[in-house]
């Protein structure tokens, strides 16, 4: 790619564009939910589940920081560093999606009224991506393109191969994880019967949020996979932090919403519909590590 500098140039341009669009999105949603965030969740008592989204609301933004500095100073590294900075925030990206895949377990394992069968079932499927992803990102092949200021490098065919792979089995996950939300729903459903939607408000704002949380991702993912699987105008992972920051987003809006219709219920008693208590199990949704157990024994 460097025989071309001119193309090179263009590519790197186009990378940094798209970086700073993910930023400039995760960095303004942020802006606009942070009084959900503090009326919701400041001041309040912290759980496993709060640590977690504050891991990612804050830990995501920080640690991508280098990106738009790369994106708008003028400076070029030394390939050494360059290689750590890489490294760092492959590392980085990693434990965001695996942090991401924790919250995402959480919400479906309250559905399925803390199932330790369905439980132990999602760890164990996750421990086998994660194993998968590690081995694929292993032994990787990259040149650095120095046309223009900054990080940036470009990957070998095989390498490009595996970055692929390893980001198809984040997809292959939230796939699993919108399967079992719907299953919940049609089963919920079929045995509540038409009152299901009117007795189960939770219920429904989840299935809403985690079919429009997967159609996003999904969309975002696979695009990225087709840069690193297909020839194009641009370098392959250029979508990569787009992709991370959509993925944050989307996963604090889930929470937020939660949060927000749970205490519209408490704060409007006359509007609120009991059997919600009845259907659902509230504090389990709203942090399922540490609810209290229920009255009926946990599926096993």
């Amino acid at each position: 790619m460097e025989d071309d500098p001119v193309s090179s140039a263009r590519e790197i341009i186009v990378q940094n564009h798209l970086h700073v669009f993910g930023l400039a999105i995760l960095y303004w949603d942020h802006l606009i939910t942070l009084d959900a965030e503090v009326q919701y969740l400041w001041g309040k008592s912290k759980s496993y589940g709060s640590y977690l989204f504050f891991a990612v609301r804050y830990g995501v933004p920080a640690s991508n920081i280098p990106v738009a500095v790369f994106a708008f100073i003028a400076v070029t590294p030394s390939v050494s560093s360059c290689a750590r900075h890489n490294l760092i925030h492959q590392i980085l990206l990693i434990t965001t999606q695996i942090l991401i895949s924790i919250i995402m377990i959480q919400r479906v394992y309250a559905l399925y009224d803390r199932s330790i069968r369905l439980l132990r079932w999602l760890v164990a499927v996750s421990a086998c991506l994660i194993a998968l992803s590690v081995w694929l990102l292993t032994n990787q092949n990259s040149h650095p393109l120095t046309v223009l200021p900054g990080c940036h490098t470009t990957l070998s065919r095989q390498t490009s191969y595996h970055l692929a792979g390893g980001w198809g089995t984040l997809l292959i996950f939230d796939a699993i994880i919108f399967t079992l939300t719907i299953f919940n729903a049609y089963s919920s459903r079929k045995r509540l019967g038409a009152q299901a939607r009117a007795d189960m408000p939770l219920h429904t704002l989840i299935l809403r949020d985690g079919a429009l949380y997967f159609a996003v991702i999904a969309g975002a993912n696979l695009s990225n996979i087709f840069t690193f699987i297909f020839d194009g105008p641009i370098i392959p992972g250029s979508l990569t932090v787009f992709t991370t920051c959509i993925s944050a987003t989307m996963v604090s809006r889930l929470n937020l919403n939660i949060h927000e219709n749970v205490d519209a219920d408490y704060t409007n008693p006359s509007e609120f519909n009991m059997s919600i208590f009845q259907t659902q199990d509230v504090g389990g949704v709203l942090d399922p590590l540490n609810a209290e157990s229920p009255d009926t024994p946990l599926t096993a």
